[in-house]
């Protein structure tokens, strides 16, 4: 069965059953577009299996049973004063929105939105980025 996450700030919706928490971590293999701004996450993602839903101490755990066991790597997103900062392991950007586009990418997303932090952990990944004069574009799949 193929689950399907929308994200909107501390809002998480899974198959049609809505849960709120400040922090919320995504883990398993997905598809989909995630947009983040210092003022709010919106994306879509969907997966091939059915999750786990935990919340947890004010923290949403959406698990779908998948272990990262080869090489990772990870981005970090951080919303600052003016603007967002992204670090990759092949360089640092700034933007005033970012869109992270996954293509069947076995990962684990740790979000929370006041203030903008992000953690995206994926294994064996292919990342691109594109960096435009507002935005920041990032493409990753798993290799």
């Amino acid at each position: 069965m193929t689950t399907r996450i929308i994200l909107r700030n501390d809002v998480v919706d899974v198959n049609g059953r809505a849960y709120s928490a400040p922090q919320i971590v995504l883990k398993g293999v997905f598809t989909g577009e995630i947009v983040l701004t210092r003022d709010k996450i919106e994306g879509v993602l969907t997966a091939d299996t059915d999750p786990r839903v935990l919340l947890e101490e004010n923290i949403l755990f959406v698990d779908n049973g998948v272990e990262l066991t080869g090489t990772v790597n990870s981005i970090d997103i951080r919303g600052m004063q003016r603007d967002i900062t992204i670090s990759t392991g092949i360089g640092k950007y700034r933007g005033s929105e970012v869109v992270v586009r996954l293509e069947n990418t076995r990962s684990i997303i740790s979000l929370s939105t006041h203030p903008l932090n992000a953690r995206l952990v994926f294994e064996n990944p292919y990342i691109e980025v594109k960096q435009s004069f507002l935005d920041v574009i990032i493409k990753v799949r798993s290799l």
